[in-house]
């Protein structure tokens, strides 16, 4: 699946704040120059084992999906037409980036796939990476949303313009960079930054991890005069880990290795021919009509609806506890099974058979970094993510309180234990054809759901300051809709830009819940039962 531009998607009878804006032309952004990425310290790379192993949870991962993400920087006013304090300087940038390579220089090869194990692994240590430098002549303000707020959707091409381009090919994949990252520079002198990551090499905690360092290190340099020189050399402290978690099986014991053997392994399996993909035969799939476009959305959930999803989420008995994030999920995870009930029976089909066809399931990412968990250090770069997954009855899901779906979410994603953890990498680890394992999941049809918002996305990612040494945060942070994440089904919980005051003011009033965004992804036909329900406008509106 080659990821392509995507293009606006029409609107529709859901309020303004809810439609996603009418896209801007790439023709708005235009690349101007490519810088190649290297390391700053010629040892940086060379202190590496070659090829750079990775680890068992490295190599679940699909290899055409990446980790990115665009932060939006808006230029203060009274600097607008200040030629001499540009807004993330490039050549200032430059340097920082080949900084923050000598703590990540495995970021500088290339993906290889062994071709007897399968097993991703880097190769071409120091090959590089790469910046793009932009620009595009729109103001900010000329694209601002309706609502007074900006959003990605608002962006030339919905955001994906401001990333740089990304073939998902496996000839793609291993051919160009890990680590691509493009800088725009607005007519009004704002700056967007899109980070593109091989999501083999990290997961969204290390990326945003990646994100704060570079931050920091463009921080640390200070302004350099127009000769381009540098005072001082930042370094980072300490340093993040890069290497993963099990990446050599050999370092497991003989006992562990029997256990792991042993074990009852429920969430993946091991099939006979490493081809099979899927349950469906491909003569089959041959004579389905095309699905229908999926389409993606932006919702904001107030801090007060939040408060309020979570009143209705919780147990009236006053049995258990449950998070904000658990009330958001359960509420999206039943809304969305609703409107593909409705869509079926309004084709004709009875409640119960389509009780039958449609899928319960749902499949959520644990991070295991925690000292509850792995217990790994915590500046951990790599892939550390447990998928959590359930399929609740049909009838809970269309007729239950909201509080039963809740409950039901959280014991599974709070209730996997760090033994189960571990045991599951280890059974990973010391599987020799790593194209054998599958996911005991079904995700078509299912839901899906990632909480990016507890990565602190705002926090620690500012680059400059203003003419009054204030630290200019990003506006806006957040992944677009391209054509790799728009599954039928998905909901990304991103923080909003509220995260950015509620860590600057330290009164406890400023500690409560913040607003957050969902880019929520679902097949078109159920945004038209989406657009009737009224609960549903009230309530991610605000």
């Amino acid at each position: 699946m080659n990821a392509q531009p995507n293009h606006a998607v029409p609107p529709s009878k859901l309020p303004q704040s809810l439609v996603m804006s009418a896209t801007i032309s790439t023709k708005q952004v235009q690349v101007i120059s490519r810088h190649p990425l290297q390391c700053a310290s010629e040892t940086a790379v060379s202190v590496l084992e070659s090829p750079f192993e990775l680890g068992p949870l490295d190599h679940m991962v699909l290899p055409f999906v990446p980790v990115d993400a665009v932060f939006v920087y808006r230029k203060p006013i009274p600097d607008a037409n200040a030629d001499d304090n540009a807004l993330i300087e490039v050549g200032r940038l430059l340097r920082a980036l080949a900084l923050v390579l000598d703590y990540y220089p495995h970021l500088t090869g290339r993906l290889h796939f062994d071709p007897r194990s399968h097993r991703p692994k880097i190769v071409s240590l120091g090959l590089g990476a790469e910046l793009l430098e932009a620009r595009c002549s729109l103001r900010l303000d000329d694209i601002k949303s309706k609502s007074n707020r900006l959003l990605l959707t608002d962006l030339p091409d919905s955001g994906n313009a401001l990333l740089p381009p990304f073939d998902s090919t496996i000839e793609g994949v291993c051919r160009d960079p890990i680590l691509a990252i493009q800088h725009t520079r607005f007519a009004c002198g704002s700056v967007a930054l899109g980070i593109r990551i091989h999501h083999i090499a990290c997961d969204a905690c290390g990326f945003f991890q990646f994100a704060r360092d570079l931050a920091q290190l463009y921080r640390a340099l200070g302004p350099s005069g127009r000769d381009g020189n540098v005072v001082g050399t930042p370094i980072l402290s300490p340093p993040p880990e890069i290497r993963s978690y099990l990446r050599d099986p050999g370092s497991m014991t003989s006992e562990e290795r029997e256990s792991a053997l042993q074990s009852n392994q429920t969430t993946y399996y091991l099939v006979d021919d490493p081809g099979t993909s899927s349950n469906t035969e491909p003569s089959t799939a041959a004579n389905k009509p095309a699905p229908p476009p999926v389409l993606g959305r932006v919702l904001r959930f107030s801090s007060q609806k939040l408060q309020e999803l979570k009143a209705q989420a919780t147990d009236p008995n006053g049995q258990d506890w449950i998070s904000t994030n658990d009330a958001l999920v359960a509420y999206l995870y039943q809304l969305t099974y609703r409107a593909r009930l409705q869509h079926l029976i309004a084709q004709g089909v009875p409640e119960t058979t389509a009780f039958n066809q449609l899928s319960t399931g749902i499949f959520s990412s644990i991070d295991m970094r925690g000292p509850t968990r792995l217990n790994l250090p915590p500046r951990y770069f790599p892939n550390c993510v447990y998928g959590a997954y359930m399929y609740l009855q049909p009838q809970t899901l269309a007729h239950g309180p909201l509080w039963r779906v809740a409950k039901a979410f959280h014991d599974m994603s709070h209730g996997v234990t760090p033994e189960q953890m571990k045991q599951n990498t280890q059974w990973l680890a010391i599987q020799p054809d790593k194209s054998r394992i599958r996911m005991n999941f079904d995700f078509n049809g299912s839901f899906t759901t990632s909480q990016w918002c507890k990565f602190d996305m705002y926090v620690g990612t500012d680059f400059d300051v203003d003419q009054h040494g204030n630290a200019i945060p990003p506006v806006v942070v957040s992944r677009p809709f391209t054509d790799i994440s728009r599954v039928d089904g998905l909901a990304m919980v991103m923080a909003s830009e509220e995260q950015v005051y509620r860590f600057m003011n330290t009164s406890p009033s400023s500690k409560g819940q913040c607003a957050v965004y969902v880019n929520y992804t679902v097949s078109e036909p159920v945004w038209a039962y989406l657009d009737q329900d009224v609960e549903f406008e009230e309530i991610c509106c605000s």
